[in-house]
């Protein structure tokens, strides 16, 4: 398989893992008749999925660039992505269009959820880029 089809397959199981976190959530305020918290359950699954694509695509971006590209890619987009984060934070408190409290709560949930599949598919492309090399 080719790079550029690695890389979209990747980006695919991406979106498709982060888009099943969505009914799970769904579901269980169904379930507890909490109807009223779904606004606030799909505002911090989608800043939540926004910010971890946007970071994991830059990530993929820059994997086949120098190292120290990589690694500014790398640490300059965490550290955007928590001003940004801190940023909505402060915009949804200070406009009161959510109930703060579960706001936060799902916030974390959504991200730290994301964050893992992020990571896990980081990982997997480098030892599949890593065992690529090997039998070059």
């Amino acid at each position: 398989m080719t790079d550029n089809r690695k890389t979209r397959s990747f980006t695919m199981l991406f979106i498709l893992l982060s888009l099943a976190a969505l009914p799970v959530g769904f579901l269980s305020f169904y379930l507890f008749r909490q109807g009223e918290y779904l606004t606030v359950l799909s505002l911090a699954w989608g800043i939540s999925f926004v910010v971890i694509l946007s970071g994991y695509l830059a990530n993929t971006w820059a994997f086949n660039r120098s190292h120290k590209t990589f690694f500014m890619v790398l640490l300059g987009g965490m550290a955007f992505r928590v001003i940004l984060i801190i940023g909505i934070i402060l915009i949804v408190y200070f406009k009161n269009w959510v109930p703060i409290l579960e706001f936060l709560i799902l916030l974390a949930i959504y991200y730290f959820l994301f964050q893992l599949i992020e990571v896990w598919l980081i990982n997997r492309r480098l030892k599949n880029q890593k065992k690529a090399d090997i039998t070059e």
